[in-house]
């Protein structure tokens, strides 16, 4: 603090940082500059021979502005190139060794957001402690930033350590699925049921998006939107009953289909979904992205797949304890069903997971064409043997601007 204090009051402070901005600026400019000479000089192929000389004087300006010594030139350190040329973070070719360490930090970061096995902890006291609109935010949108982080980044910048850590990763995924899965059939609280319900489906996208394949990466995109859909519109059914009941408990329920119809009808459409029952839409998202895996890992797929099984049993336990059998408790008996209002919150919803379960070609269709291009960049980008084997070619003559390996280096 007496430090702190000092430098506060140091006269000099603030022209130390005028001239410190003014340097970074030069630098800037001059970085600016030199990679517009180096570009222009790389696409000359020929030139006049009056002219010659005037290059070859811009050449050793540039490599004297890059070099401490004026005879060493940048082209001899390959990376330090890739970081001055590439204006696109997908042209970067990082060593292996480099790969493996940046790969573990960024996961470590997007493996709290999914949230990922061990690091799911946070997400039901989130969710719990949540309002209807947070819960709704929370599953639908903000968890997919942890999964779209890998797509954006994780695999195209890393394919060599996405190859490395993929097992590990599908281990955790399944666990994941497993575990969440069952410690919901334990709850008593039918939102924190819906939670652990959408940690265990986040299991799933893990699994097809580490596939490193374009079933797998597709299937895991599909089901982030299936999953935002599926989920949110299960939030908004447990806040609807909540602020009819005013509790969560499953037991103060029972008999539910009797008395709310409407209600009962929209919460098993997307229950089914949840559980990935066919022509919903999270079956295309499920089995695409453990069809992507399959071509990885038979054993690893056939766990999963089984682990799916769970959320069945779980989701209609839960159903059954809320909608089914006798009305036992006397302030369920004169509940309002869903009005105009909560409707037109819920049929849309509705209608997207059975339109898209039937039909998902409009947004599959999409997604694919992106996805070729990210998994054909990690094929020529990955370097190990391994690599190239794991991450299969896309079989189509694309034009890849500024991603290949070759003209990153």
């Amino acid at each position: 603090l007496r430090l702190c204090s000092k430098l506060v009051a140091d006269p000099h402070l603030p022209n130390l940082i005028t001239r410190v901005s003014h340097l970074q600026q030069l630098s800037m400019k001059l970085q600016v500059r030199a990679m517009s000479f180096q570009h222009q000089l790389e696409n000359i192929t020929s030139l006049p021979n009056d002219h010659e000389e005037d290059w070859r004087q811009e050449q050793f300006s540039l490599d004297k502005l890059y070099s401490p010594c004026p005879t060493k030139v940048i082209h001899e350190d390959s990376l330090l190139m890739n970081l001055v040329n590439s204006t696109n973070w997908y042209a970067l070719v990082l060593p292996v060794d480099y790969q493996l360490w940046l790969f573990a930090a960024f996961f470590i970061g997007f493996a709290i957001k999914v949230p990922m096995f061990p690091f799911h902890t946070w997400i039901p006291y989130a969710h719990g402690q949540a309002p209807t609109v947070g819960s709704v935010i929370l599953a639908a949108v903000l968890l997919k930033m942890g999964t779209y982080g890998f797509v954006r980044f994780s695999l195209p910048l890393f394919p060599d350590a996405s190859v490395f850590f993929m097992f590990p990763i599908a281990i955790l995924a399944i666990i994941m699925i497993i575990y969440t899965a069952m410690v919901a059939y334990a709850q008593k609280d039918i939102k924190q049921v819906v939670a652990y319900s959408s940690v265990s489906h986040m299991g799933v996208i893990i699994l097809g998006t580490f596939a490193l394949n374009v079933e797998g990466i597709s299937g895991s995109i599909f089901l982030m939107i299936a999953h935002g859909v599926v989920s949110g519109a299960l939030f908004l059914l447990v806040g609807v009953i909540y602020d009819k009941r005013h509790t969560k408990l499953m037991s103060e329920f029972g008999g539910l289909a009797s008395v709310m119809p409407r209600f009962a009808t929209i919460f098993g459409i997307m229950m089914m979904a949840s559980v990935g029952l066919p022509l919903t839409i999270n079956f295309v998202g499920e089995f695409l992205s453990l069809l992507g895996f399959y071509q990885q890992s038979h054993i690893l797929t056939l766990l999963a797949g089984m682990a799916i099984i769970v959320c069945a049993i779980y989701m209609l336990a839960a159903y059954k304890k809320m909608f089914f059998g006798e009305v036992t408790k006397e302030e369920n008996k004169n509940l309002p069903d869903v009005n105009k209002r909560e409707l037109t919150a819920l049929i849309p919803l509705v209608i997207i997971t059975v339109w898209l379960g039937i039909y998902p070609k409009p947004v599959l269709g999409v997604i694919n064409t992106s996805v070729e291009s990210v998994v054909q960049l990690m094929h020529e980008k990955s370097i190990s043997k391994e690599a190239k084997k794991r991450i299969p070619s896309v079989k189509k003559d694309a034009i890849l601007s500024r991603t290949s390996t070759k003209e990153a280096q």
